[in-house]
């Protein structure tokens, strides 16, 4: 065992993944997302000090509105990461010179991309801190883009509270009662975990960052005077009990 975790860097791919979080996620959360959502809150505030009388019906369509522009960006973000773990995946399969990989990190789903990057990178996702925060979001996308299906039903028994009605009864098409059935179409999710999901996405990217440097044979005078604080900072954020390098 190795005390620190190092792999063998792949050159363009981990210098590339350096620019992932600041220059795609973060971006896209405060270029895009923020201002529209802010403009819908401000819609929101508006009616809520209006004294029309149409003011609850608009409100509750602007809340519904939001809620599937939240849900929306969910699967953006989602969709984002995805593609950046394809490609960084798949540049560190060439620099490998495993290539037969490649077209498997394409066409590969969430649980064979987790083999693929222990494979390929000789640590598993489930080794980083923001894996359960990463997982929920690929099952959460998978709601959003689906509907309907066994991720429905996943997301169901492990994030209950995505759906605040479950254990009420709602009234039916005749008035009388009925329970309340959880579905992709009545899911809630709040602001916060939006944020949360953008910030594990760059945080994970900011840990690939680190090891790379960590992996630098010879370190610059300026790394190796960052080194230790790096160590400080990411400690916790992977296991330490994993091998070092690859075969």
């Amino acid at each position: 065992m190795a005390d620190f975790f190092r792999w063998t860097n792949c050159e363009y791919s981990d210098v590339l993944a350096g620019f992932y979080n600041a220059r795609t996620v973060k971006a896209y959360l405060t270029g895009v997302v923020q201002p529209s959502l802010a403009a819908l809150d401000k819609q929101i505030q508006d009616w809520n000090e209006s004294k029309d009388p149409i003011a609850l019906v608009a409100i509750d369509d602007i809340e519904v509105l939001r809620n599937a522009t939240v849900e929306a960006y969910c699967l953006a973000i989602q969709s984002l990461f995805e593609r950046q773990l394809r490609t960084y995946l798949a540049g560190c399969a060439g620099f490998l010179k495993k290539p037969e990989l490649v077209p498997k990190v394409q066409q590969a789903r969430w649980d064979r991309l987790n083999e693929l990057f222990l494979e390929l990178r000789g640590i598993a996702l489930k080794d980083f801190q923001q894996y359960e925060n990463l997982d929920f979001l690929q099952l959460l996308g998978n709601v959003c883009r689906h509907g309907e299906g066994p991720s429905l039903e996943t997301l169901r028994k492990q994030h209950p509270e995505l759906w605040p009605g479950l254990g009420h009864q709602i009234p039916g098409p005749d008035g009388k009662p009925m329970p309340f059935v959880p579905s992709g179409y009545n899911l809630v999710v709040v602001r916060r975990q939006l944020d949360a999901f953008a910030e594990s996405v760059a945080g994970f990217w900011d840990v690939c960052e680190y090891i790379y440097n960590e992996s630098i044979d010879a370190k610059g005078g300026s790394l190796t005077q960052r080194i230790p604080s790096l160590r400080q900072e990411f400690a916790g954020k992977i296991r330490q009990n994993v091998e070092a390098g690859l075969a």
